[in-house]
């Protein structure tokens, strides 16, 4: 199982309250936030926003925060070797052991086994080449 490919929503489609709840996701994912912290922040009420959000996007704003957040690990994963829990961090969990569940529950596997994966991918290719 992998992130879902649709989840990215071009906010050119959107509303603008919901553009301006995408926007700040993708700028702000790993920090605590919540809907009613986003609504504020836009100046939306919780309401308005929760409903349009679902409705524009076919997501809750905590399921999309959550994929932002998978999707920016998983490239961290893939493309450094930063330790899962500075990972996990970075990417606004603050405990490994939830960041890791939530991956696996969401991903299909652990964190390091996604990350052995394409490391080990990365070694065959290099390997058939030489």
């Amino acid at each position: 199982m992998s992130l879902p490919a649709n989840f990215s929503i071009p906010v050119n489609d959107c509303s603008p309250q919901v553009a301006a709840a995408i926007n700040c996701i993708q700028q702000n994912y790993s920090s605590d936030m919540s809907v009613k912290s986003i609504a504020d922040d836009i100046g939306c009420s919780y309401n308005t926003l929760r409903s349009k959000f679902w409705r524009e996007t076919r997501f809750t704003m905590k399921e999309y925060l959550i994929l932002v957040r998978l999707d920016r690990a998983c490239e961290l994963l893939r493309e450094t070797s930063i330790p899962v829990k500075e990972i996990s961090d970075m990417v606004g969990y603050p405990y490994e052991s939830h960041f890791s569940c939530v991956f696996k529950r969401i991903v299909g596997a652990q964190p390091s086994v996604y990350r052995l994966s394409f490391q080990v991918a990365r070694l065959g290719c290099e390997a058939e080449h030489e």
